[in-house]
Parts: structure tokens; C-alpha cells; sequence
């Protein structure tokens, strides 16, 4: 799992540091470099780790996602190693020196009596260390679109790899119950959960014998096709489709708008849902963003992080918990509350904002 992360030099990021949690939620104004920040992340694991990069989204292939000139970050993990059931740390150093190294330089080093250590028999830096068992195997980021969710998918959709905006949602879903029955139980109830009108998704194959398309059974047994169905109901399908698509393996996966189009008691519920897949699938971390303080009532204060973009230090980032009058008012007011009242300009007045 990662424990912590550190970057410098990348948009409205100048350099900024936060630890992580298995389930970590972003907060903060728009501009404040939520989405740069698992971007970087991201782009930090691809480029890490051959083997994500060779399997990668394509969505850290576009321009638009490469690190700019002088852009410098480091991921930390904490790991519990199978070979000897001990725990170790683990750290990627990415770094682009100059606008001629148009590759960053990669170096991964692990923690032992206090300093990080370059392994001696790794010759490539690209590969992690051979000891590292807990190693990410992928990166998923998640930029959901509405409306590419609700499309027709082809019967022959290339699934290897969820996309990040969904497109292609309908044939993972058909393959799901197809070939995933007890994944696509998980998907049904939940769903239901969040959405107590939606009984059952279906797909229908048979009026167009090229592309899958997805219906929804509402409690009143009407089936209504998904180009009608809710923003936020469509976006539920596909956050558990693409979670329950890691397999268990261990992995990240970053959320854009966590609450995007739900109800507030569908926030709750979605939370609920999501520890529930994340006890079924351990290896799996979440990273997301969101704005709805009826979704942070669901966490816990340490799962939350503030961000603000201040004029001079760029982003700044601290948990709720850092905040000066928290233990004074945990006990009254629920993590949304407390955070709908000091909101995040505290954050940068913090020492380092870290």
C-alpha cells in the first residue's frame, strides 16, 4: 500500500507531501491540485514499474499527462513481505532533470536501519525490487463520463484494461455475468443499496446482434433503458464494474467526483459499499476526490485530506485531523460538519502544510 507521497514541480503543485490511507478522500476548492495529485500518483506508478507501463491506460499515454521539465516526486510503500511475513518500506524516486530527458530517471530503494538503500542486483531500475510481493500490478484512474457510460458497448469491447472514462461499460458489465456470476451478484446488491428504486442490470444482446446495451428493473418491475437512467445511477455500475475488475489484485485505482449525482443517503451507502468490495478484494487502494460533506460523514477524520492552493506555496495539503480545534470539536460534529466549518484555508497556515 502506499503509506506516503511527495511532489514537486507539476502544475499548481510546487511541492507538496501527504501521507495515504487504503481509502483516502480529497477535499478542497477546485484549482487546489486534487486531480494533479493522482496524476502524479499515477504517473509515478506507470512509469515505475515496466510492467504497469507496458499494460498501462492509455489515459497516462496522452501528452497532456507527462512530467514537465524538473518535475521530481517519490512514492513510499508500506509492504508485509510473504517470503518472511515481515513488513518493509519501499520508495520510487521519479525525476526529470532537464527538458532533454525526455524519459524521468527512475530509482527504487528500500528502507533498512533507518536510510534507504539502493538494491545491488537490480539492473533494471524500472522493476521494482524482486523482494517487493505487494507491488501495485496496475493503476486505474477513473474520470467517469455519463454519457459514454450509457452507449452501446461492441460484443468484441478490448477488456483488458477498464477505461478511465468508462466508454465500453455495457460489455464489461455483460461479461461480468457471464463469465463473473459472484461479481455480478456483488454489483446487483449494491447497487440496490445506493440506489433502493433499481432492482437489477441487465444488458440486451438480442435487438441490435452487434452491441451489448444496459437496462435497469426499477422496484415497480418497468425496465428502463440506461440513455434514461440517472447520471448518479449509471455512475454507481461503473465504479463497482471497474473496482471488481482489479480481481484482487493489488492495485490503485483514483476516483474523480466520488459523489458525483447521488443523493446524500447514496453517499452514505456508496461508502458502505466500497468497504465492503475493499474487505473482498484487500489489496486494493483508493484514491478520490469529492466536495459533499454527507460523503465524509462515512469516513473517519484520519481518511480525509484538505487541500488549498496558496498564492505563494502552491498546493498545500493536510489531514482534517491537523486541524487546531479538531480534538476540541471531534466530539460534536460529524468530519463533515467540521470540515463544512473551517473549510481548508487553514491548511496552508499549518507548518510545511504537510
Amino acid at each position: 500500500m502506499i503509506h506516503s507521497v511527495h511532489v514537486e514541480n507539476l502544475r499548481v503543485i510546487k511541492s507538496a507531501e501527504t501521507t495515504l490511507e487504503p481509502l483516502t478522500v480529497l477535499v478542497g476548492p477546485n484549482g487546489a491540485g486534487k486531480s494533479t495529485l493522482m496524476d502524479a500518483i499515477g504517473a509515478m506508478l506507470v512509469w515505475g514499474n515496466q510492467r504497469i507501463r507496458e499494460s498501462g491506460n492509455v489515459y497516462y499515454q496522452q501528452e497532456s499527462r507527462l512530467f514537465p521539465t524538473y518535475f521530481k516526486g517519490w512514492i513510499e510503500f508500506d509492504t508485509c513481505e510473504k517470503s518472511s511475513n515481515s513488513s518493509k518500506q519501499y520508495r520510487l524516486e521519479v525525476a526529470r532533470r532537464d527538458a532533454a530527458n525526455v524519459q524521468p530517471a527512475i530509482q527504487w530503494s528500500f528502507k533498512e536501519n533507518g536510510a534507504w538503500v539502493k538494491p545491488g542486483n537490480q539492473p533494471n531500475q524500472n522493476i521494482p525490487p524482486s523482494d517487493f510481493d505487494d507491488m501495485p500490478q496496475f493503476v486505474l484512474p477513473l474520470r467517469l463520463q455519463p454519457d459514454l457510460l450509457k452507449r452501446p458497448s461492441p460484443k468484441q469491447f478490448d477488456l483488458k484494461v477498464f477505461p478511465a472514462d468508462g466508454n465500453g461499460l455495457a460489455a464489461f458489465v455483460a461479461n461480468m455475468k457471464l463469465h463473473q456470476d459472484e461479481h455480478y451478484s456483488f454489483l446487483k446488491k449494491a447497487l440496490s443499496a445506493v440506489v433502493p428504486t433499481v432492482t437489477n442490470v441487465i444488458f440486451d444482446s438480442a435487438t441490435d446482434v452487434n452491441n451489448y446495451k444496459l437496462e435497469f428493473v426499477t422496484t415497480g418491475g418497468v425496465t428502463v433503458p440506461a440513455v434514461h437512467i440517472s447520471d448518479g445511477t449509471i455512475f454507481t455500475v461503473a465504479l463497482i464494474a471497474a473496482l471488481t475488475w482489479s480481481n484482487g489484485r493489488p492495485g490503485v485505482v483514483m476516483i474523480d467526483d466520488l459523489d458525483h449525482g447521488l443523493h446524500p443517503k447514496a453517499q452514505q451507502e456508496l461508502i458502505a459499499q466500497l468497504r465492503q468490495l475493499m474487505k473482498l478484494l484487500p489489496g486494493l487502494q483508493i484514491i478520490a476526490t469529492a466536495h459533499s460533506p454527507y460523503l465524509l460523514d462515512q469516513l473517519e477524520p484520519s481518511e480525509i485530506r484538505c487541500m488549498i492552493a496558496d498564492s505563494k506555496l502552491g498546493t498545500q495539503i493536510a489531514k482534517l485531523s491537523d486541524h487546531s480545534d479538531f480534538e476540541k470539536w471531534k466530539d460534536e460534529m460529524t468530519p463533515g460538519e467540521f470540515w463544512s466549518t473551517v473549510g481548508e484555508k487553514w491548511v496552508a497556515d499549518i507548518s510545511g502544510g504537510k
